[in-house]
C-alpha cells in the first residue's frame, strides 16, 4: 500500500513556485473585485485590500456594511436590496 507523507499538503504549499502561483491568483481576483466595486460605488468608502498568509492570498472587501454589500439585504422600510456578490463573483 502506498504512504503518502502527512505533511505533503504543507511542504507543497510552501515550494516557491505553487506560492507565486497563489500571489498571482489573489491579485487577479483583487482586481476583478476592485473593478466590480468601482462601477457600484455609492460613498466611495468601501474598498478591496489584500492579505498574503503563507500559504494564503486574502482578499477582503472593507467596509462597515461589507455583508450587506456583498449578500444584499433588508431596509428598515422592508425594501429588500440585492446582494453585489463582489467578491463572490471575482473569484470566480
Amino acid at each position: 500500500m502506498a504512504w503518502v507523507n502527512p505533511y505533503a499538503p504543507r511542504i507543497v504549499s510552501r515550494l516557491p513556485g505553487v506560492r507565486a502561483e497563489v500571489a498571482a491568483h489573489g491579485r487577479e481576483i483583487a482586481a476583478r473585485a476592485r473593478a466590480r466595486l468601482t462601477r457600484h460605488r455609492d460613498t466611495g468608502a468601501a474598498q478591496i485590500r489584500v492579505e498574503s498568509r503563507t500559504p494564503d492570498y486574502l482578499v477582503h472587501l472593507i467596509d462597515p456594511a461589507a455583508a450587506a454589500i456583498e449578500f444584499g439585504g433588508v431596509k428598515r422600510d422592508g425594501t429588500v436590496v440585492q446582494g453585489l456578490y463582489i467578491l463572490t463573483n471575482a473569484a470566480q
